[in-house]
């Protein structure tokens, strides 16, 4: 039984301080092992939705107005999807979607 294990890792030039951090570098980085994800910012464990906060608060992600990550194979299931889903990404682009996240918790 063999072990998999892959990871990738971005260093961000942050001398204009758009991450919360006070540092001119951060780095974030994803690593895949035993079937599990983990990712670390700067060596320290954070979540998914943690890192996702992190990132759109330098206009990063679902909602950044400079930029916008889109994972592979949206555009097509965008085309595919019913209206109930298609609301629910709409709400992820316009940026609402983690406010309802918050309400749910």
């Amino acid at each position: 039984n063999q072990s998999q294990s892959a990871f990738v890792e971005v260093v961000f030039d942050n001398t204009d301080r758009k991450l919360p951090y006070q540092k001119d570098e951060v780095s974030i980085r994803r690593q895949f092992a035993n079937k599990k994800d983990e990712w670390l910012v700067d060596g320290k464990h954070v979540t998914k939705r943690e890192l996702d906060e992190i990132l759109e608060s330098a206009g990063f992600g679902r909602s950044g107005a400079q930029s916008s990550i889109v994972r592979q194979g949206r555009i097509a299931e965008f085309a595919l999807m019913g209206d109930a889903k298609r609301l629910d990404l709409l709400k992820e682009v316009a940026g609402t979607r983690q406010y309802d996240d918050k309400r749910r918790e």
